[in-house]
């Protein structure tokens, strides 16, 4: 039967007995297996050194440093420039035709530059690069050259700055403008605009002084305190002392002692005292004169002085003169003080908004009072300029009479200047800047006359024949203007 096949008899069955067995064998076999191991790892561990237990750390990645980015301010640098280094110029073959002219070149250039004259240096190595093109070796030597210059320059510039004074006493304020002009005249190209930028700066913390000064002088004078102008005069000097514009501060030091001598015409107020000035002659038609230039009343003291024939001559005359006389002018065109030192010669100019302008197109032409002397002469105009005709144009000259001996012609897409020598004209063709605003500015300096648009230089003149006693005129047609304003240093 099915049944009885099924069962098994009992040997065929497993015993408890050795099952028991089995498995404590296989208990036991682990034990050691695992007493063993632990012993092995108690002998080796004391010899392995902790630092090779630790894993390998990450490859360190260099960080590069936050870097604040500002705009350029006029700060003091902190730390000492370092000029990059630039590589060795490599030497021009001697069997070069321009190694002569090249050798030139570089004894100018080192000449300049050990009087700390950048700008030169830099004309000299602008004017050879025409030339140099024709020997690449020649080319190469003059960039090299032209990039050793730049880091330099840039090295003295900041150099210089960090010695200049930075306080706002009389004396540093003085020394400060005198500092900065002349480093508007040796700096590189990158930095003259920065320099003529901090000169017009340092130049308005001067005029504000000169107009404080002013309105002191005023209150002394129309109040009856008229022997207190000559100190308020003295106490500005040491602000304008041996700066560029010193004559500025000589023409209202004049006009403080010449009005001081209206004393003995002085009685209960100004409003009654005026009419006394006005009928003043001689020697205190002089000191009332000078009393209603301080006043602002600029048209009655002409009025007065051209009516009296005692004033027409000898030590009179001259003192007329000096009371009139117009060595210096900054005009920013937001006082109406402005306009006695300018000369409407056409059309119909007018004070707006900081400017002096006209209307558009009309025919305009009109001249800075305050000549220019022999030497060491500054006079510069910003003008905002839009054709309002095709052919409209406007030209700014130092002229005297009918003749001018600088002129600059612009034009809708160029400016044409020339400048007369001896030979006849020196010559240069600037293309026009996109910019409305074009700021101007003519320099004499040790002969050579430098014209510059817009902070860079567009022509440099030697033996420039400029007559003494010119002045800077403007004049336009066709033209949309309005000029910002306008400097005349007329040097010595």
């Amino acid at each position: 039967m099915r049944r009885s096949s099924e069962v098994r008899s009992d040997s065929e069955r497993p015993q408890p007995v050795a099952r028991e067995a089995s498995k404590l064998r296989l208990a036991l076999t682990f034990i050691f297996a695992f007493v063993v191991l632990a012993a092995l790892v108690a002998l080796v561990l004391p010899h392995v050194k902790h630092d090779d237990l630790k894993p390998d750390a990450p490859e360190a990645v260099p960080v590069e440093p936050i870097v604040e980015v500002r705009p350029t301010t006029h700060t003091r640098p902190s730390v000492a420039p370092v000029a990059p280094v630039v590589s060795p110029t490599r030497p021009v073959s001697p069997s070069s035709p321009l190694a002569e002219p090249w050798a030139q070149v570089q004894a100018v250039v080192d000449h300049a530059q050990s009087k700390s004259e950048w700008s030169a240096a830099e004309q000299a190595l602008s004017a050879f690069a025409t030339q140099a093109k024709a020997d690449p070796q020649v080319a190469h030597a003059l960039n090299q050259r032209q990039q050793q210059l730049a880091a330099d320059g840039d090295v003295w510039y900041q150099e210089s700055l960090a010695k200049l004074p930075a306080g706002a006493t009389a004396v540093e304020l003085a020394n400060r403008l005198r500092g900065i002009d002349g480093l508007r005249d040796q700096a590189l190209s990158d930095n003259r605009p920065d320099a003529e930028s901090r000169y017009q700066e340092a130049l308005t913390k001067l005029g504000q002084r000169l107009n404080a000064a002013k309105r002191q002088a005023r209150q002394a004078l129309e109040s009856g305190r008229v022997l207190e102008l000559p100190k308020i005069a003295s106490e500005l000097a040491p602000a304008f002392a041996q700066t560029p514009v010193t004559d500025l501060h000589r023409q209202f030091s004049l006009l403080c002692n010449e009005a001081a001598g209206t004393k003995p015409m002085w009685v209960t107020s100004w409003a009654v005292t005026k009419p006394k000035l006005l009928a003043a002659k001689g020697a205190d038609a002089l000191a009332a004169a000078a009393a209603l230039v301080l006043a602002g009343d600029m048209a009655e003291a002409k009025a007065l002085m051209a009516n009296d024939p005692l004033l027409s001559s000898g030590d009179l005359l001259r003192r007329r003169e000096a009371i009139f006389g117009r060595k210096a002018a900054v005009l920013t065109f937001d006082d109406p003080d402005d306009l006695q030192y300018i000369d409407v010669l056409t059309g119909n100019p007018r004070m707006s908004g900081g400017t002096l302008t006209g209307p558009p197109g009309e025919v305009i032409a009109l001249a800075c009072a305050a000549p220019i002397g022999v030497s060491g002469w500054d006079v510069a105009l910003s003008a905002n300029l839009e054709q309002a005709l095709v052919d409209g144009q406007a030209v700014v000259s130092l002229a005297h009479g009918d003749a001018a001996d600088a002129q600059i012609r612009i034009e809708k897409d160029a400016l044409f200047t020339r400048v007369r020598i001896a030979t006849g004209w020196q010559e240069v063709r600037t293309p026009r800047p996109e910019t409305k605003l074009l700021r101007l500015r003519l320099a004499e300096r040790g002969g050579t006359v430098t014209i510059l648009l817009n902070d860079q230089v567009i022509i440099q003149v030697a033996q420039a024949k400029i007559a003494p006693g010119s002045v800077l005129r403007f004049e336009a047609s066709g033209m949309l203007w309005a000029l910002t304003d306008l400097q005349a240093v007329g040097g010595e």
